[in-house]
């Protein structure tokens, strides 16, 4: 009987420990929608650089609205790093962070415009302002990497 017990024990042990680590490994739905959008922004970037291929426009569409929906889902989600900010700053933290993406939206919405008119140089100056919110963006919302 002791024998049984010190296996079920374990059994349990081991069971709710594997599903704390499944918990924890799990993607966030933030984590989900910046993936999806760096997914995008990755197509986009190899129809574009180092040359525009206006050939592959019609599919980046359907590539810059997947991104406008990431960004749209990603927009009243709380970024982690909102609670490590000074608790009466925490507001403006999180205003900031939707101001940010409702502009990362509108740049999304740039690029599917730039692509739908087989506008290159629009294409381009979108993306790299993607680049350039994705850089800022995750300068501000994200903690310090050690």
């Amino acid at each position: 009987m002791k024998s049984k017990l010190i296996v079920f024990t374990f059994t349990v042990l081991a069971l709710t420990a594997r599903s704390q680590i499944r918990a924890a490994e799990e993607p966030t739905p933030l984590e989900i929608a910046m993936d999806t959008m760096l997914d995008q922004v990755k197509a986009v970037k190899k129809a574009l650089d180092p040359n525009v291929d206006l050939s592959k426009f019609p599919e980046l569409v359907d590539k810059a609205i997947l991104g406008q929906k990431a960004a749209k889902d990603a927009l009243f989600l709380v970024p982690p790093f909102t609670a490590d900010q000074p608790e009466d700053q925490q507001a403006l933290f999180l205003a900031s962070y939707k101001k940010s993406i409702a502009l990362l939206i509108v740049t999304w919405i740039d690029l599917e415009v730039a692509l739908r008119n087989k506008d290159g140089e629009g294409a381009k100056a979108a993306f790299q302002t993607l680049m350039d919110q994705k850089v800022a963006g995750h300068g501000t919302f994200q903690p310090p990497h050690p």
